[in-house]
């Protein structure tokens, strides 16, 4: 995508957003 700081950082926050409640669901199923 571009390169636009602000931009890059939401999209890493709602990235890590996203792999958190993952890792959360997984560990719920084991």
């Amino acid at each position: 995508g571009k390169k636009n700081p602000g931009t890059d950082a939401q999209s890493v926050l709602s990235f890590l957003d996203k792999v958190m409640k993952a890792k959360e669901m997984k560990i719920d199923k084991l």
